[in-house]
């Protein structure tokens, strides 16, 4: 009995030591910070299969997942009915360090009504691997008018 409880006391301790980790940088889960706004970045040329970039990004976030991480994206267009979005990455050699992504979308055949802003929202959402992760330090989507960036904290 005096033996398991002190192994259970050994345990509460260890387990609570932990904790210390959890703002640490080598916990995964704290690897990118939170989305900050930024200037829309010059666009990049078109995709090639007749889809532009959506109005705005107004939320974006880097959710860790096993092999690497999810990249998930709101984008606002300006009416109802926009569809097939994507976040398409833009080759940079010049920043390294950074990934680029354009949050394209198709337009709609037909004209649709604006109304509110949560029919209009459209998310989006792109793996990346642990590997390409390797030595990124910020993501950024950008939207027409537009961006939102996350770095690693």
């Amino acid at each position: 009995m005096r033996k398991t409880a002190l192994a259970a006391m050994t345990l509460v301790l260890l387990l609570g030591a932990c904790g210390g980790l959890r703002d640490s940088r080598f916990n995964p889960i704290n690897w990118f910070g939170g989305a900050r706004d930024g200037r829309a970045v010059e666009d990049a040329g078109p995709v090639g299969d007749g889809r532009e970039l959506v109005a705005q990004v107004i939320q974006f976030s880097v959710e860790p997942a096993v092999g690497g991480a999810v990249l998930r994206a709101t984008g606002l267009p300006p009416t109802q009915g926009w569809y097939e979005g994507e976040l398409v990455l833009v080759p940079d050699e010049d920043k390294p360090d950074e990934l680029l992504f354009r949050f394209v979308i198709r337009a709609p055949v037909i004209p649709n009504r604006v109304s509110t802003q949560q029919s209009r929202e459209v998310t989006v959402a792109r793996f990346v691997s642990d590997y390409r992760l390797e030595g990124i330090r910020r993501i950024t989507v950008t939207a027409e008018g537009n961006a939102r960036t996350v770095s690693r904290r």
